[in-house]
């Protein structure tokens, strides 16, 4: 080697050296400080007009520094901090106005570097949590799909904090620690303008843009939130133990687990209490978000929570994260909070927890808005089912509007109108509502919706009149001295017609509600059918068998709905022979099988009499008989205005006449098998079939079904042999038996 090649080599050594002084120096900064995994990032979004708290780890004793850039690289704010004897240290900066001026901050450790994070702004932060309907992503929403297949760019002023559904402790997703985590692995940050977008919260990106174009200042969102997942696996130990009510909850359902007991392993990521909160809520405790957006509740129906206990875990959900997120017991963070889809539940639990929602708005009215969606469309993807609705723009723009009146200085009610009393009075139930804006209003001339009981609880179709701004009066005919009334008290209620208005006219739907909670025995739900008003309906059971079905169906006539009624329309049949009927379309077939649509209310049990309002046309038509089907080809006939089961003629006047249908009194096949019951009770209903005789071309219309409760129940089934009637041998022998078991058969 020649003296300038190794003269070459040596000043390359010497070149090599120097540069990696500064390379090594970063690395030694990095193993010396690190931040907290997940939280922090580049594009990131911090809560305007409030500090900036970074946290990590260093080796004990050292000096963490931090200065927080303009675009110009000059400091506008600058902090200091030495870590703790645990190794922590937290650093704060003073926050900045809102705006679109991107920041860089820098992170130093004893004057070494080893954070820096580009693009910082910001804006409104808000926390984004709950089960699969927030969970639910933009590409799967209705407008979602619109945006996409168009080629409609999304929101580039959003900043979104994404985390795992599925977080990982000590890099098993299926661990669960028993403390409170400082990281989230696997969280990032990222912008609207970025592809990542279309995997978060729909609901929570059209609040957010929304929300951002009314502001016009950047908006983020902490969006976490999982399918499935329990209102108890997001709160924390020292919450659940500081809270002897949810505490007894808890162990009342099994669900307690004392922290001495924990397990890290065989937890359950949903129905489990803490397990969610751990590895996800601490750990944003760095931030301030100026509320929250709340949809859950379905796993807590599911799993048998009642109203009661759902409310408590509510508040204290709310009050231990306004703690997480360094609020005072006075001052809670704001919780935006969305009522819930449709689904076969069984039961009423779907409709209590709706009412209860509105309850747990008017006990902290200030920090809680109430977000009905029960108006909107009821179209579900493919494969999801009902309980997940594609529609989320609208839920995410109701919440954004609530934002602004609540937190923003908007004008208007922020919340759905909401009873604050009630009393019983004149045969109905007067209730007077808060958040009613500049008053209530019916959306069209028939209200829907609305429920009374009596002191039996077995609610039934009731009607409803505004009587001023904030007020409406509930009442039934068929229930006198009602104790309750109630409104959305259904699985499905998509007819339910009450809003609020504002200056632009109809604002959000009335919360769903009852009077008296306690009240109730049985609701009235998914029987819109009876009022004859809908030619179509919702119905609801497999996902290959829901959707609008036909209300009524005719069987030797035409059918058609008029608006020549004695309420909202008529059903009108014109007679095609001698003999004609219709039913109601309760049944479907699925397969090579015929079954009941799960979201109807089949047990009449509790039903005393039912009334229909029957007009003809130009010529009398009889009404021979009205079956109620049973299981199997079984079906009873009423008594009819008193008389045996059939043959009511209805003149041909043009007047509405009243038909009474007894169920206390009912008689098989009709008089065919000579068999009367009193006092028997059906069970279920499957369907109603009215039965015609006149002359071909000759119309009948049909309007308003009610229903009237028995009242009382439990009293002894009486039967009436009728022998005369019997046709076949073994109706005589079916009266002999029956007739020797009746004194033992109850109601």
């Amino acid at each position: 080697m020649t003296m300038w090649k190794k003269a070459a080599a040596l000043l390359l050594c010497l070149l090599l050296t120097v540069a990696c002084v500064p390379l090594c120096a970063a690395a030694q900064g990095e193993s010396m400080a690190q931040l907290y995994e997940g939280l922090y990032g580049d594009d990131m979004l911090f809560q305007q007009k409030a500090p900036m708290h970074f946290a990590g780890t260093v080796r004990g004793g050292l000096h963490v520094t931090g200065v927080l850039l303009d675009a110009e690289g000059n400091a506008v704010a600058k902090g200091e901090t030495i870590a703790n004897k645990s190794n922590r240290f937290t650093l704060s900066l003073q926050g900045q106005k809102g705006g679109y001026d991107m920041y860089t901050v820098v992170l130093w450790i004893e004057g070494t570097e080893f954070a820096r994070l580009r693009r910082v702004v910001f804006g409104e932060l808000w926390m984004a949590s709950g089960q699969s309907n927030m969970e639910y992503p933009l590409s799967m929403s209705a407008k979602g799909q619109q945006m996409k297949a168009s080629g409609v760019p999304c929101n580039s002023d959003l900043h979104i904090l994404h985390i795992p559904s599925f977080v990982a402790y000590e890099g098993d997703t299926e661990r669960f620690p028993a403390e409170p985590q400082r990281g989230i692995p696997g969280a990032v940050w990222y912008t609207g303008g970025s592809q990542q977008v279309w995997g978060m919260s729909a609901v929570a990106y059209f609040f957010a843009d929304r929300l951002q174009k009314q502001l016009d200042m950047p908006v983020g969102v902490l969006n976490c939130a999982l399918g499935g997942s329990s209102i108890y696996s997001w709160i924390g130990f020292d919450a659940i133990e500081g809270d002897e009510a949810v505490k007894a909850d808890l162990a009342a359902a099994g669900r307690y687990v004392p922290y001495d007991d924990w397990k890290e392993t065989g937890h359950s990521v949903t129905s489990d209490m803490t397990v969610n909160y751990n590895k996800k809520v601490p750990a944003l405790s760095v931030f301030r978000p100026q509320g929250m957006l709340w949809y859950q509740g379905e796993t807590e129906i599911f799993l048998g929570c009642s109203d009661e206990a759902y409310m408590r875990a509510f508040d204290l959900l709310q009050r231990s994260w306004s703690r997480v997120f360094g609020r005072e017991e006075d001052d809670l963070l704001p919780i935006l909070y969305s009522s819930l889809a449709p689904y076969p539940y069984g039961g009423c639990g779907l409709a209590r927890l709706n009412a209860a929602f509105g309850r747990m708005q008017a006990q902290r009215s200030d920090v809680r808005a109430y977000i009905p969606n029960y108006d909107l469309s009821l179209a579900f993807m493919p494969g999801s089912g009902t309980i997940h609705p594609i529609t989320k723009a609208p839920i995410g723009s109701r919440m954004a509007d609530a934002a602004m009146r609540m937190i923003y200085g908007g004008k208007g009610a922020y919340s759905a109108a909401n009873p604050v009393s009630a009393r019983v009075e004149d045969g109905g139930v007067t209730v007077t509502m808060a958040n009613a804006g500049n008053g209530l209003v019916f959306a069209g001339n028939v209200p829907y919706g609305f429920s009374v009981c009596g002191s039996d609880g077995v609610y039934v179709q009731a009607d409803a009149e505004i009587l001023s701004a904030d007020t409406i009066r509930i009442f039934a005919p068929e229930v006198p001295e009602p104790v309750s009334a109630g409104y959305m008290l259904s699985g499905c209620a998509d007819k339910a017609n009450l809003y609020a208005t504002d200056e632009s006219g109809r604002a959000l739907p009335a919360a769903p509600f009852v009077t008296d909670p306690a009240s109730i025995r049985q609701a009235w739900q998914g029987r819109d059918f009876l009022s004859f008003d809908f030619p179509q309906v919702w119905h609801f059971d497999a996902e290959e068998c829901t959707g609008f079905y036909s209300a009524w169906k005719a069987e030797g006539a035409s059918i058609a709905y008029t608006g020549d009624a004695v309420r909202g329309k008529a059903l009108l049949l014109t007679a095609r022979g001698k003999t004609f009927s219709v039913c109601n379309t309760n049944l479907f077939t699925y397969g090579k099988k015929t079954r009941h649509f799960s979201d109807l209310d089949k047990d009449y049990r509790l039903i005393r009499t039912m009334t229909v309002q029957v007009r003809c046309g130009e010529t009398p038509v009889t009404l021979r008989e009205v079956r109620l089907h049973v299981k199997g080809n079984k079906w009873y006939a009423p008594a009819l205005n008193d008389r045996q089961g059939k043959d009511v003629v209805i003149p041909a006047d043009g007047q509405w006449h009243t038909l009474t249908l007894d169920l206390d009194t009912l008689y098989r096949r009709g008089n065919a098998c000579g068999a009367t019951y009193s006092r028997l009770k059906l069970g279920e209903v499957e369907e109603i079939e009215f039965c015609f005789a006149g002359e071909a071309g000759a119309q009948v219309q049909l309007d308003e079904i009610r229903c009237t409760p028995t009242g009382a129940d439990g009293a002894k089934v009486r039967f009436v042999p009728r022998f005369a009637l019997a046709k076949q041998p073994w109706d005589y022998l079916q009266c002999i038996v029956m007739r020797l078991l009746s004194p033992f058969t109850k109601a």
